[in-house]
């Protein structure tokens, strides 16, 4: 399946990456036993990653990202390796930097990922993206994995995390190194809530309505 265009698709949907996900769904549907998806980008991996898990595709067919320079990346065994993880990677990424959301100033994708994996986030799958959450939901969501990011003991909040890093080092660090506020913690997940929540509507409809897998 080859598309140039969008007028070549059968999905209205401006991201590229959503509609490569929403190919995957209906060739999992239409009987598909195999799914190659063509990408180096790390936001249609992850979204793969999701996915395949939650629609539990890995038990109807082998669906596999290969990127330009020949490197194929198994999602089935990915999902294997992560579990329920699978869950909560889709906010994890969202929080840690991606298209729409800012990344915090030192903390790369391998940082957030063995900070996933270190601990348990339900709210980064039960929260972000469900229509109707209020903001107090989404920061109860987001906090405790930032607060993990930094290395802060679950319960503290983005001021004392703040205060303790400031305090605890000779020099002064780097403003930009240090945990946001919760006001400025506020503002980032503001961001990507609006995208969550389209993101996860279409693909949800699309699955529900249309490419129900039974």
């Amino acid at each position: 399946m080859i598309i140039d265009n969008r007028d070549d698709g059968m999905f209205n949907h401006d991201e590229a990456d959503i509609t490569m996900v929403s190919y995957v769904l209906k060739a999992a549907n239409d009987g598909k036993r195999v799914i190659h998806v063509l990408s180096d980008d790390t936001d249609v991996f992850v979204l793969l990653v999701y996915w395949v898990y939650q629609a539990d595709l890995e038990l109807l067919c082998k669906v596999q990202m290969e990127q330009w320079d020949g490197t194929a990346l198994n999602i089935n065994a990915t999902c294997a390796n992560l579990g329920p993880k699978c869950l909560q990677l889709l906010g994890m990424h969202a929080l840690s930097g991606c298209d729409t959301t800012s990344y915090p100033y030192g903390k790369g994708k391998i940082t957030a990922l063995n900070t996933l994996l270190a601990h348990d986030f339900p709210g980064l799958a039960d929260v972000l993206g469900e229509v109707g959450i209020t903001h107090a939901n989404v920061m109860e969501a987001a906090k405790p994995f930032f607060s993990a990011l930094y290395r802060q003991l679950p319960g503290t909040s983005m001021e004392s995390a703040h205060f303790k890093l400031v305090t605890k080092k000779k020099k002064s660090p780097k403003v930009m190194a240090l945990p946001p506020t919760s006001a400025n913690l506020l503002q980032h997940v503001l961001i990507l809530g609006g995208s969550f929540v389209m993101t996860f509507q279409f693909l949800l409809l699309l699955r529900v309505t249309r490419l129900h897998l039974s």
